[in-house]
Parts: C-alpha cells; sequence; structure tokens
C-alpha cells in the first residue's frame, strides 16, 4: 500500500484560450499530484497561479477541468482520471477553465468541506459493501475522524493509515468494493463482488470481468484472453490475479479498487 501512496501524477495546466485576459497567454503551471487525492485539492494553487491572467469578473469563479474537450469529474482520484484519459502522457497537459461551468457534466467542488464530504461517503460506500455495516466509522472518535480526513487532505500517511487499517481489522470480507470504468460509456459498472466463489476459490480479475463486463474478454482454448489491457493503479495486471488480493493491494484511499478499461 506504501507504492499506492506514494504514487503521483504529474500534471501540466494550461489556462484555457478563451479565458486568458492577458496580452500573451501565461506560461502552463506544474505540479504532481498524489494519485489517490483529487485534483480540486490543487484548486487554490492553480487559482492563485493564474489569477493575473483571466478577468477580475471571473477569478472568483469555480474552475473546472478538461482533457480533449472531456470535463474531468474531480470525484474520481486524478490516478484513476489518468488511466482512463492519460493515454500514458507525462507530464499530462489539463487545462483549466474559470468560466462555461458544464453543470450537466460534473458536480459541483465549491470548496475544502465538498471534498471531506464526499471522500467520507465513498468510503462509507465502500465499507459497506466489504463488511455489511458502517459501525466501524460510525463509532470512530472525533480525533480519529479528524485524523483521517487531515491524513487524506495534507498527504499525512501515518496519520491516515493509523484510523483506516482500524476500520478494515475484520477478517470477513463479503464483497470487494469494484468499479469499473471505462471512457466510451458514462456510467460506472458497480456490483456487489465476493471475494470467492461457490467452488471456495479465490473470484479472479477475468471471472469478474466475464461476469460484469463479457465484450473486454474472449475464450481461446478454455483461457480467458483480455482484449484491450485493463490498468489498475497504473499497471496492468493479469486476469489469473485473485480480486482480494489486488483490492488489498492496490485499493484507493477510499476503499473501493478501481478497474479502468481503456477504449
Amino acid at each position: 500500500m506504501n507504492s499506492v501512496w506514494e504514487g503521483v501524477v504529474p500534471l501540466t495546466i494550461k489556462l484555457a484560450n478563451n479565458d486568458v485576459a492577458s496580452p500573451e497567454k501565461p506560461p502552463s503551471y506544474y505540479l504532481c499530484i498524489p494519485r489517490y487525492s483529487y485534483i480540486t485539492m490543487a484548486s487554490s494553487a492553480i487559482r492563485k497561479y493564474f489569477a493575473e491572467f483571466v478577468s477580475p469578473s471571473v477569478v472568483n469563479d469555480e474552475i473546472w477541468f478538461d482533457v480533449g474537450g472531456i470535463a474531468l469529474k474531480w470525484h474520481y482520484p486524478i490516478g484513476v482520471l489518468y488511466d482512463t484519459y492519460g493515454q500514458f502522457q507525462l507530464p499530462w497537459s489539463v487545462t483549466v477553465h474559470f468560466q462555461g461551468f458544464p453543470e450537466e457534466q460534473i458536480l459541483r467542488c465549491p470548496d475544502s468541506d465538498t471534498i471531506k464530504s464526499h471522500f467520507m461517503n465513498t468510503l462509507k460506500e465502500a465499507i459497506y459493501l466489504k463488511y455489511g455495516d458502517i459501525k466501524g466509522i460510525n463509532n470512530l472518535k472525533i480525533p480519529e475522524q479528524n485524523d483521517l480526513l487531515s491524513g487524506f487532505l495534507n498527504n499525512e500517511r501515518d496519520k491516515f493509515w493509523k484510523v483506516l487499517n482500524k476500520l478494515n481489522e475484520e477478517e470477513q470480507i463479503r464483497n470487494v468494493p469494484i468499479r469499473i470504468i471505462r471512457p466510451d460509456q458514462r456510467f460506472v459498472t458497480q456490483e456487489p463482488v465476493p471475494p470467492k466463489g461457490n467452488d471456495g476459490k479465490d473470484t479472479t480479475l477475468g471471472e469478474l470481468l466475464e461476469r460484469l463486463v463479457p465484450d473486454s474478454v474472449s475464450r481461446q482454448n478454455n483461457s480467458l484472453i483480455i482484449k484491450n489491457d485493463v490498468l489498475i493503479q497504473g499497471i496492468t495486471p493479469t486476469l489469473d490475479m485473485s480480486l482480494i488480493w489486488l483490492s488489498t493491494n492496490l485499493a484507493n484511499t477510499d476503499n473501493f479498487l478501481y478497474i479502468i478499461l481503456p477504449a
């Protein structure tokens, strides 16, 4: 899990052409964002950098981001967005907009409280899928809740994992929290997936895809073949890998295992 926590996405942020109010277009803003975090966690720094180059009438409007004309859904971790749309480009070129917020395409994120609320709700959803209840989260003391959020927002690994590991102490896992993302589809596939099959063996990635996304795999001589590479945390796993192992080692900080099927 340390590798997951320490992974970053290098970004080069460019100001949208229609937002430039200065004689010359400003240079890009370069930064690295942890794979587990949301791009809006860097909004303040990005806004401050470009503030002098945009009209005063929009400088305080909510900013949003796009790649190739696709508005980025900030409520997915930046690592997930990169695996979905990045095409291995480094640094990843992203455009920031100060106006024309696409209300029908993405959620608003006006402040850090929105980020905190979204992260906690997503974590609760994953924990519920995993164990069948959220008693662990509900029983956290206020200082523990604060440490969890502070660790997440401020990249304080030890503080964050001390609390999260407490939530994952139960041995009986009912389901593996998974989300399958395809850039050519609007909705995310999310279903309860038992960690073991009826035969008592671990459910594999290939078995999951064959059941939930049958058009992504094919069978040759009774062996599963993936049609396009799958990405999880930027790596390409094999189809025979156990879902429970993948979840334990490659799940995001919100406890979901994000499986990307690039177009």
